[in-house]
């Protein structure tokens, strides 16, 4: 956990250390390098071995853009555990999760030197450590992967000749982590079936990601 804050740092510092000149990003202002900072909400389903139910919260960011490739470090609060329609007697948590992440822009429309105005949509990839901490006791710590694609609409706007970024964002975000007790699973039959297997070992998150980010 340690080592992604301490990258996510080092992303952030480095924005002006990279900064080129104005000259080169005149054409396209949109591929400038720049420091940024996002705010998001996840609303979703997460698993945690057994107990599997409803996922909400909100994440902080920070990275660094550099052309169609931003690198930026994440930590996310959620809500976590089974639904209360389901089960009279839920198990619920709060999940905590700090992860780096790798964004690339395959395809983009709009932008230029002078529209303001640019859509893009990314792919992403990254790796994270997730804390569970259940509300009855017990904490449970694991590393994950995370994976996801979204759009998002880029807006430039210009103050004293130093051009600033907003965007808004909506996207799809999925996990994967090691499911517990993984290791010790056994063949068994979920249903009718010829010959037992071993259940899946990993537990899945899914997420729709919506946000707004913030750069110069």
């Amino acid at each position: 956990m340690r080592t992604i804050l301490t990258t996510a740092l080092l992303l952030a510092m480095a924005g002006p250390a990279l900064a080129d000149d104005d000259d080169k990003y005149k054409d396209e202002p949109f591929d400038r390098p720049r420091t940024e900072l996002g705010f998001g909400m996840y609303a979703g389903g997460f698993e945690v071995g057994p107990v599997g139910g409803p996922g909400i919260g909100f994440h902080l960011d920070v990275g660094h853009r550099r052309g169609p490739l931003m690198i930026h470090g994440e930590y996310a609060l959620l809500d976590i555990g089974e639904s209360s329609y389901d089960n009279p007697d839920p198990i619920d948590g709060q999940l905590h999760r700090f992860g780096i992440n790798a964004r690339y822009n395959f395809a983009d429309f709009g932008g230029g030197r002078y529209t303001p105005l640019r859509g893009a949509f990314w792919l992403e990839g990254g790796l994270g450590h997730q804390t569970v901490l259940w509300e009855e006791g017990g904490k449970l710590n694991r590393p994950d992967v995370a994976l996801g694609f979204g759009a998002e609409l880029d807006i430039r706007t210009k103050r004293h000749d130093k051009p600033k970024y907003w965007s808004i964002y909506y996207a799809f975000r999925m996990t994967i982590a090691e499911s517990p007790g993984a290791k010790q699973m056994e063949p068994t039959c979920g249903g009718p079936c010829d010959e037992p297997t071993l259940p899946s070992p990993y537990d899945l998150g899914f997420f729709f990601n919506m946000g707004f980010t913030f750069g110069r």
